[in-house]
Parts: C-alpha cells; sequence; structure tokens
C-alpha cells in the first residue's frame, strides 16, 4: 500500500487559495506516478515467465471451442479455417456466424513443463501444425493432420506450441516449438512464428511489433461476470494531485464579524477499468457488470491510505464512465467588511487495485477464472481555502482554511 504524505498536499491546497480561480488550475502539478517495484529477470527468464503466463491462461479454455484472428488482416481476411485433413490452413474474411472450420480446441502437451499445447480442428478433430512428414507434406506450411493424434504419444514434431503475449495484451504470437531455423551468418537459431501473410499463412522470426504475427483466440461463447473480489490490501495509490473544483465569494458590508454556513457540491466525470492480465479476447453479454467493494483514500495519520469502501454495481469493461458527487458543509467565519474569496479544494487519487473475476459462459456454463488490475479515481481530503480582503481598499488581510463539518 503506498502512503502520500498528506501535509505537504495540504499546503499546495492552502497555497493554492491565495490565487485567482485561472492561476490555481495552471498551478496545479503535473500528475506524479509512483514507479512500481519489480523483480529484475534476465531475457531467458521473462520468456519462460510469460509463456507459462500464457499457458495457465489458455488451458481455461479447455473444454471450449474458440476462433482464432490475426490482429493485421488483409482486404478483410484474418480468419484460421481448416480445409480438411491434410489440408493447408487458410486466411479467410469471417462471418457472423462462426463455421465449424473456423473453431479450435487446445490441449495440453504432456511433459512440456506447462509451456506447450496443441491446437486441433474442430471439424476434423485433428491437430494444426507445421507438419515435418508425419502423413503430410514436409513443406513446413501449416496444416491439419491426417489423423486425430500420432499413434504413441502427443507433442510430436510440427505440433507443438507455445504462446507469447503481446505488448497489448490483446493477442498472442503462436510460436512453433519443434521446427527452429539457423538465424543467417550466425551460430544462433529461431523458432517459427506464423503471420498471416496477403491471407496466406507463412512462418519467420517473432517480430514483436507485426501485427500479422499476432493472434487473438476468442472463444465462441459470451460471457456472464458472476463475481468480482477486490484485493484491497493489495491496492496502491499510483498519483495524488490537487484540484480545485470550485470558488465562491461572500460579502460582508458590516462592521460586525459574521458567521455563514455553506454547502458546496460538485458533480464530477470519471472513467474506471477493468484490466484483465489474460490476452484472451473474451466477450460479454451485453451491460456485463458485478458488485464490487471500491477502494476508498482516507487520511489516516497525516498519511493517504487506502481502504475498504462501499459496495458498488459496476459495468465490467474498460474506460468506463462514472459519476462522482462530491459534498460538503462549512461554517465559515466572514470579518466585518470583508470580501472572503472561497475555494473548494480535493486531492484526486489515481488508485490501481487487484482483482479476481469468475466468468462462466452463457452457453457453455463454463467456468473462467481470471486476474487482472482495477483502475479508479477516487477524491480525498476535501477543504476550504478563505482568502479575506479588505473591501475598502482589496488588499489581503487574512488566509485560513476549514475543515467540513461532521456529518450526521
Amino acid at each position: 500500500m503506498k502512503n502520500f504524505n498528506y501535509l505537504i498536499s495540504l499546503s499546495v491546497l492552502i497555497a493554492l487559495g491565495s490565487c485567482s480561480k485561472k492561476d490555481l488550475l495552471e498551478q496545479i502539478p503535473e500528475e506524479k506516478t509512483i514507479a512500481r517495484n519489480a523483480t529484475e529477470l534476465t531475457p531467458f527468464e521473462l520468456e519462460l515467465e510469460s509463456g507459462r503466463k500464457a499457458y495457465q491462461d489458455l488451458t481455461q479454455l479447455e473444454g471450449i471451442d474458440f476462433y482464432i484472428r490475426s490482429l493485421g488482416s488483409n482486404q478483410g481476411r484474418n480468419a484460421l479455417q481448416t480445409q480438411g485433413k491434410r489440408e493447408l490452413v487458410s486466411i479467410v474474411a469471417p462471418t457472423a456466424v462462426i463455421p465449424t472450420n473456423q473453431l479450435f480446441f487446445l490441449r495440453p502437451v504432456p511433459g512440456s513443463d506447462e509451456l506447450y499445447l496443441e491446437i486441433l480442428s474442430r471439424r476434423e478433430n485433428a491437430m494444426i501444425g507445421l507438419g515435418l512428414g508425419f502423413g503430410v507434406p514436409s513443406d513446413g506450411r501449416l496444416r491439419t493432420y491426417s489423423a486425430e493424434s500420432f499413434p504413441g504419444s502427443q507433442g510430436q514434431n510440427g505440433y507443438a506450441w507455445r504462446f507469447v503475449a503481446n505488448q497489448t495484451g490483446n493477442a498472442y504470437f503462436m510460436i512453433n516449438m519443434n521446427y527452429f531455423i539457423q538465424r543467417p551468418g550466425t551460430d544462433e537459431f529461431f523458432w517459427l512464428a506464423i503471420r498471416n501473410s496477403d491471407g496466406i499463412i507463412t512462418t519467420g522470426e517473432m517480430n514483436a511489433n507485426d501485427p500479422f504475427q499476432q493472434f487473438q483466440f476468442i472463444p465462441n461463447d459470451q460471457f456472464i461476470v458472476e463475481r468480482v473480489d477486490m484485493n484491497i490490501e493489495g491496492a496502491n495509490i499510483l498519483s495524488s494531485n490537487p484540484i480545485v473544483l470550485s470558488e465562491r465569494i461572500v460579502d460582508n458590508f458590516s462592521p460586525e464579524p459574521a458567521s455563514r454556513t455553506l454547502t458546496f457540491s460538485e458533480t464530477l466525470q470519471e472513467n474506471f477499468s477493468f484490466n484483465q492480465s489474460s490476452s484472451v479476447s473474451y466477450q460479454f453479454v451485453a451491460g456485463a457488470s458485478a458488485s464490487v467493494t471500491i477502494a476508498s483514500v482516507l487520511t489516516i495519520g497525516g498519511n493517504f491510505t487506502v481502504t475498504r469502501g462501499s459496495s458498488q454495481i459496476l459495468q465490467y469493461g474498460r474506460n468506463v464512465t462514472k459519476t462522482i458527487s462530491l459534498s460538503e458543509s462549512y461554517t465559515v467565519p466572514v470579518p466585518g467588511q470583508t470580501r472572503s474569496v472561497l475555494t473548494f479544494s480535493a486531492i484526486r487519487h489515481n488508485v490501481r487495485v487487484p482483482y479476481t473475476a469468475t466468468l462462466r459462459g452463457r452457453d457453455t456454463n463454463k467456468i473462467i477464472n481470471i486476474n487482472g488490475f482495477f483502475e479508479d479515481v477516487n477524491y480525498s481530503a476535501t477543504i476550504l481555502t478563505i482568502n479575506n480582503f479588505s473591501l475598502a481598499n482589496n488588499t489581503l488581510i487574512s488566509q485560513s482554511f476549514v475543515y467540513p463539518n461532521p456529518k450526521n
């Protein structure tokens, strides 16, 4: 849990209160993001970790069909489609109704240390792979095998796949783990990744920036969000910034001091996102939502701390807009023959909360568990800054601040 010094932020709010509203907004500091700690891993360890993560995410699709589409599209063609046993797998334009020869399923390769999977076509009930002489031409092209499985065991040459998530986390590189070639002019070798090349599947070295090598795995079902569990204890405050909400002027023409109770209310529009760590492209039923416990930022012991807040029903998605209402009442002392400029301010926090979501397939009843981070906006430390000016010559007489009145 990240804590931010409350007193520093408070002093910024007070300083802001002595300026005009235009100046206040101009002086609000740039957002400061707190760096996350990360374990230093070698490139090999990172690749191994990525492969195991992809394996864990994809094996949840056991027992459910999915279709595969490349991010890059050639004249609308990006859907993998089988054409019968021993035949090449082709790339076609997707259709509204998914035919069975565009559906696939998977199974783990035994003894692969949770790294490799086999992909099978639904219509032929047979593996797809690069095929190295096992009843298919030895041309290294993506084909459907001639039988459901090899005699004896699975995981034969050309049919074991490893998957690496792309940088944006919405697709995978499909890397064949039995077919590698030597990099020209070196002693180095690399495994072959498949690619959508003008509607034909080719192979080559993985290129992290090539969208035609990146394939989405889309389950052939729509999912209901059964529940979302927030790990409030593992939440982080990513940034905290002062923000001016509104300003009001109160004049006291009498020579006698006065006191007024004023209520400041603001309605703000902010976005939240459920960012899942799985790169599988799950589709959700319309209006998918869940009851979640919202993280709340409070001031405890002079620090900003994330605590467990209220439960709310939120739409499950990314960049979803929500409304935040802030309303506080203040008792404001106003000296005689004084103009009081009242500035209503708060601290705006960006908060990241780990979560686990349980999904259920509407048609298949398949249960899927995915992890991710819920990114939200929260407000705390509302304060009213009072700048008192003489009505006679408009000079600043005093400055003070008050906290909200207790709520019943």
